[in-house]
């Protein structure tokens, strides 16, 4: 594969010859979604991770490897031109086993030892998955991981990518699944939280990751964000009030309250760090052309429980599985 240089020491163009990408945690639901829209366009792809856990619908993938576990052996896997994504992470809603570590583990280590095997063998491009609103100083420990791994992305050898995403949502994401357990409740009680998300439908976030890591030259940063801006409470109201579930807004004195308290305790269930998560900006910008993509206001009113699909404005590319 031909490179062409940016006249600074970092080739950042792709010839016309068949590229290859790399997709580590190319199972997960971004990125599922993602190795569909690429071999959709005739591209070569190669998904990485783990391995499906027992019962679960996600797709094997080509590789099994935790390369957290056996960085070593990502050198085999990666070869000269390659573009690597790592889409290997945690969810910021669920206490993982380990805590602080495990996301140090996931989030920095795993990436460390992915971008070194991609400077070693000669990738063309890196991506890392990063998020909305995160920073080096952030409290919770997803956010500040995730800004130190953008960092090495950003300080790389080879062109790199740090994609921003808003809140991903569509057929199995976290949110959806939440908002269904709670939808078999009469009521739901909900704290009152300012902060304001712009989600986008998975399958729109794949499409414009896919435009940008296909595009030359590789933009230095994305941002993944939905046509609407919404408050948690219009998110959780879209889904819940069509299917009977009524929701109720805490004071705010109490809400502060619960928020402090369940950032302090652990129960299953509560997000990590919840204080810290809600003082992140995960909103951005508004996205070009938002009239082309999947309100998520339309998607949960009509999306039915039970569907494999998504019924709105146009036909739902992404079916995956849970992240």
């Amino acid at each position: 594969m031909r490179l062409s240089s940016d006249g600074g020491g970092r080739s950042n163009r792709l010839s016309d010859s068949p590229l290859r990408f790399v997709l580590i945690g190319g199972t997960g639901f971004l990125g599922a979604a993602l190795a569909r829209e690429l071999r959709g366009r005739g591209l070569r792809v190669v998904t990485v991770a783990r391995g499906s856990r027992t019962g679960s619908t996600r797709t094997a993938p080509d590789v099994r490897l935790d390369v957290v576990r056996t960085p070593e052996a990502i050198d085999r896997v990666i070869e000269l031109g390659d573009t690597v994504i790592y889409l290997a992470g945690l969810s910021p809603l669920a206490r993982p086993i380990g805590g602080r570590r495990r996301y140090r583990d996931v989030h920095v280590r795993g990436l460390a030892a992915t971008l070194a095997a991609a400077e070693k063998q000669g990738a063309a491009r890196f991506v890392g998955i990063s998020a909305l609103g995160v920073s080096a100083t952030c409290a919770a420990a997803y956010g500040e991981t995730k800004a130190r791994a953008a960092a090495m992305v950003h300080a790389s050898r080879i062109p790199g990518l740090v994609v921003e995403p808003s809140v991903l949502f569509g057929d199995g994401s976290e949110i959806i699944r939440a908002l269904q357990l709670a939808s078999r409740l009469a009521a739901v009680p909900l704290p009152r939280i300012t902060a304001a998300i712009r989600p986008i439908h998975v399958a729109d976030a794949a499409r414009r990751l896919a435009d940008a890591v296909t595009g030359s030259p590789l933009p230095e940063r994305l941002e993944l964000t939905g046509p609407e801006l919404l408050t948690f409470e219009q998110v959780a109201t879209a889904y819940l009030e069509p299917r009977g579930t009524r929701v109720i807004l805490l004071p705010r004195s109490l809400s502060r309250t619960l928020t402090g308290l369940a950032s302090r305790i652990k129960l299953p269930g509560v997000p990590a760090e919840l204080d810290a998560m809600l003082a992140m900006d995960n909103a951005g910008k508004p996205p070009p052309r938002p009239h082309e993509l999947i309100a998520y206001s339309d998607w949960a009113v009509r999306i039915g429980d039970d569907a494999p699909g998504v019924t709105s404005r146009r036909p739902d590319r992404d079916g995956v599985g849970s992240p």
